[in-house]
C-alpha cells in the first residue's frame, strides 16, 4: 500500500481492497481467540 501512498494514486478500489483485507484479518484473528476459548473452557470442565 506504500507505493500508492507515495504517488498519490490511491482511489476508492484500492482503499476497498485493503480495508477489506484488514477486516478479513480482523475477523480471523477473533475467530481465532474465540476457538481457543472455547476450546480450553471444553477442556478444563
Amino acid at each position: 500500500m506504500r507505493r500508492f501512498i507515495c504517488t498519490n494514486k490511491v482511489n476508492e478500489g484500492v482503499i476497498i481492497y485493503y480495508s477489506n483485507r484488514y477486516g478479513l484479518y480482523l475477523g480471523e484473528l477473533s475467530n481465532a481467540i474465540l476457538n481457543t476459548h472455547i476450546a480450553y473452557c471444553t477442556a478444563v470442565k
